[in-house]
């Protein structure tokens, strides 16, 4: 009878445990953006079909890391330069995920979509860094998450460049 209590006492407690979620942890895990990137006709800068569209392969990505630009490279990632370039449903974007690297309140990430044209993003993350929930972000100094948020992109959030 005690055999058969201590097994469903360990059940029970491996079952609750299990079901636990780490604090300052989101339910998918980091915050990934979804970034569209649109010519003034609304037409997606992402996709090859778009006259003047930016080159996948042209584009790089930088993060500033104790003061210094340093250009994502991790050739043992999916993703070696930081980014993916997806189209789903007919809609093109460009997805990511800050650097998370030094647990900083902020983090600046600069992507270059050609030699000529660069762009500045800036992620607040909550408790002072010490989370990967990103509370809000700026491009080019202007609030674009959560204020101006994008519905039906994947990830945290999706916001929208006009070049």
């Amino acid at each position: 009878m005690k055999k058969s209590h201590f097994l469903v006492f360990t059940f029970l407690s491996v079952a609750t445990l299990h079901g636990c979620k780490k604090e300052n942890n989101s339910d998918t895990g980091p915050s990934s953006f979804s970034i569209v990137v649109e010519n003034a006709q609304g037409q997606s800068l992402l996709a090859p079909a778009t006259a003047g569209h930016f080159e996948a392969s042209q584009i790089k990505r930088t993060d500033l890391i104790n003061g210094s630009e340093v250009e994502f490279n991790q050739a043992n990632l999916d993703n070696p330069k930081g980014f993916k370039i997806a189209n789903e449903n007919g809609k093109s974007f460009l997805f990511f995920t800050p650097y998370m690297g030094t647990q900083q309140a902020e983090t600046t990430t600069y992507f270059y979509w050609n030699a000529n044209i660069k762009d500045t993003i800036i992620c607040h993350f909550a408790d002072n860094g010490q989370s990967d929930k990103v509370i809000d972000v700026w491009l080019n100094k202007v609030k674009v998450f959560p204020d101006k948020n994008i519905a039906g992109y994947p990830g945290f959030g999706a916001f929208k460049i006009i070049k």
